[in-house]
């Protein structure tokens, strides 16, 4: 082998061993820098995680305070609610109370107006009105003879006078001795009918609801007449096409009778 081979040789072996030490330095430096890129990127997703958690640790914080106000209000709310309620009762129990009262006081005032109306018809149960019958004097005296006279002669009765109240041209409240006086005056006031000049008229002495009442047997009466039914009146009653119709006293309104089979 000459000197020049030898030569080549030598350089070939220097630049094998050159680039095998080359590439051990090589992946030893790859070696060396992995871990830390791996490190790094474990440290940021760490990072993101505690971020995530402080962030949902704040909203948490702030959904708790939400709730806890929601309670708060919820709890305002039922209390409103109670409140309102027991303000409801005291008023239902107020309301029940003035119906009671209502109801007792409309129970006194029928008692009273129910003894007053008895009072009036007490002190009227001997009178009698006398209409049309003209009378000049107010004298008491004078007024006595004229319808004393005047009752004698026309029913045939001789009656009793006890007091004569004027309150018209022609109207005198005329009280008797008694009732059955009156009884009888009324029972033989349809004599009066037979007088051709005069028109005059005896009638009982009325409360205010009893004249009441007749005004509306009146009106019904001339109603009925009206449609061409044929109406009687009666006391405390029409009689309408021979069909009776009542005055109810509680309901203060006319009814028909309901007759029994």
């Amino acid at each position: 082998m000459d000197s020049d081979d030898y030569s080549t040789d030598e350089g070939s072996k220097k630049r094998k061993v050159s680039s095998e030490t080359d590439n051990i330095f090589e992946k030893n430096k790859k070696t060396q820098s992995s871990p830390r890129k791996s490190q790094s990127r474990e440290t940021g997703k760490l990072d993101v995680i505690l971020n995530i958690v402080k962030y949902m640790t704040t909203e948490q914080k702030e959904i708790k305070k939400e709730i806890q106000q929601v309670r708060k209000e919820q709890k305002q709310f039922h209390e409103g609610i109670n409140k309102l309620k027991m303000e409801n009762e005291k008023l239902k129990e107020q309301y029940e109370t003035i119906v009671k009262e209502n109801s007792e006081i409309k129970r006194e005032l029928a008692d009273v107006k129910g003894n007053i109306e008895k009072m009036e018809k007490l002190t009227k149960r001997n009178n009698i009105v006398l209409q049309g019958l003209e009378m000049k004097t107010n004298d008491p005296e004078k007024l006595k003879t004229t319808i004393n006279k005047f009752i004698a002669e026309n029913i045939g009765i001789e009656a009793t006078i006890k007091a004569v109240n004027k309150v018209g041209g022609t109207t005198c409240i005329v009280e008797l001795i008694d009732e059955e006086i009156k009884t009888e005056i009324m029972r033989n006031k349809a004599k009066l009918r037979n007088m051709e000049i005069e028109k005059i008229y005896i009638n009982e002495d009325l409360t205010r609801k009893d004249r009441d009442k007749q005004r509306q047997l009146r009106i019904r009466a001339q109603e009925e007449r009206g449609k061409g039914n044929i109406v009687k009146v009666g006391y405390n009653k029409l009689i309408i096409n021979e069909k009776e119709w009542r005055w109810n006293k509680e309901k203060e309104v006319l009814e028909k009778k309901i007759t029994k089979n």
